[in-house]
């Protein structure tokens, strides 16, 4: 029986690849000590971040062989699946090509800090109601194909991701950009609406899952962010010359610290209160903003209103629950905030051409 497999943060500022090797080399040495077998690991030396891969009984074990083989205590240890680390990170094991240095140590001089591409793609049961399933199931399948195709040829890796998204994971931000745009332009040629998101991150963070405040980000910008093309975070922003990423593309909607701040507050407040009957000046105060402040940002950020937005997402809250196939429509119009099933109808077929019961038909 295998055990399970962590990745741990360490906060080392100032640390190099020859401390590194050396940290490593001593918890190999003790790791049968502690039931453990280390993998492998990678170095960022500008955030003064180590990564180690590690197969243990439990995260004290981790913890534990670290504190007695060289005392340099983790800082964060998550349970990581190793298809996962190695479509986002491209390994599990020692790169093949490390130089070793005069005491025979391999020097892993690999960061893992990555910029993560996300592209939403359409719904795939309102394109069956568009084209039907046939010909729906072709544009899907010629799309995916292209996307992934971007992907490899821009020296990415995708990721398996749950959702109606694809996921790409590169080491350089030109080059993630340069996939964006040519997937950017095969949507307009198809006439198929892509929301492409680009953010940055490292595999452990203060969530447990791995890149999880990226891919938060990432899916909340790809739900709200108006799609004006490649919406763009400040962390991607910093590795990108002002060549490729300029004010006058009208392709580029690059978000400052005030747009996550904003989209983190709103979402979450969504989260909390969709279902109340809370006014626009409740979620201004959740937010921190005066009524007029959040409609101009929302506006700006969403493309729509305070009250738009509420609606877009109870409507995307009750398409998920439909998915789940558990609760009938006025259960879930119920949950969703809405005051009654006919206004929930009368809403989700203007938002999407299809009434609900069709919709969940076609599921």
């Amino acid at each position: 029986m295998h055990m399970p497999i962590y990745m741990d943060l360490h906060l080392l500022p100032g640390i190099n690849a020859e401390d590194a090797a050396d940290a490593h080399f001593l918890d190999v040495k003790s790791q049968d000590q502690h039931g453990c077998k280390c993998f492998t690991y990678w170095v960022d030396k500008e955030q003064g971040q180590v990564f180690c891969l590690i197969e243990a009984p439990s995260r004290e074990n981790v913890a534990e062989l670290h504190r007695k083989s060289h005392g340099f205590v983790p800082h964060k240890i998550i349970e990581v699946a190793p298809d996962f680390v190695r479509s986002f990170l491209g390994r599990i094991t020692d790169p093949e090509h490390a130089k070793k240095n005069d005491k025979d140590l391999l020097l892993i001089d690999d960061p893992a800090f990555r910029v993560i591409l996300l592209v939403a793609l359409p719904d795939p049961v309102l394109q069956q109601e568009q084209y039907g399933v046939s010909l729906a199931q072709q544009y899907i399948t010629q799309q995916n194909q292209f996307i992934r195709e971007q992907i490899a040829k821009h020296n990415g890796k995708e990721v398996v991701y749950a959702g109606n998204s694809m996921l790409g994971s590169f080491v350089n931000g030109s080059h993630a950009l340069a996939a964006a745009r040519e997937i950017l332009a095969y949507g307009k040629e198809k006439q198929q609406s892509f929301s492409i998101n680009l953010h940055a991150g490292s595999p452990v963070d203060t969530q447990d899952t791995l890149f999880g405040e990226t891919l938060q980000l990432l899916e909340r910008m790809s739900k709200w962010v108006k799609p004006l093309g490649i919406a763009v975070t400040p962390a991607v922003k910093k590795l990108l010359s002002k060549e490729l990423l300029h004010k006058a593309d009208p392709d580029m909607f690059v978000l400052d610290q005030k747009d996550e701040d904003l989209l983190a507050n709103w979402v979450n407040a969504l989260d909390s209160y969709h279902t109340t009957e809370k006014q626009v000046a409740d979620y201004a105060r959740l937010a921190n903003m005066s009524t007029s402040q959040l409609y101009r940002n929302t506006l700006r950020l969403t493309g729509l209103s305070p009250n738009e937005l509420l609606q877009k997402y109870r409507l995307q809250k009750a398409t998920q629950l439909m998915k789940e196939k558990k609760l009938s429509i006025a259960e879930i119009a119920f949950n969703c905030g809405f005051s009654s099933a006919s206004y929930f109808t009368k809403c989700f077929r203007k938002a999407f051409g299809v009434l609900p019961l069709a919709y969940m038909d076609r599921l």
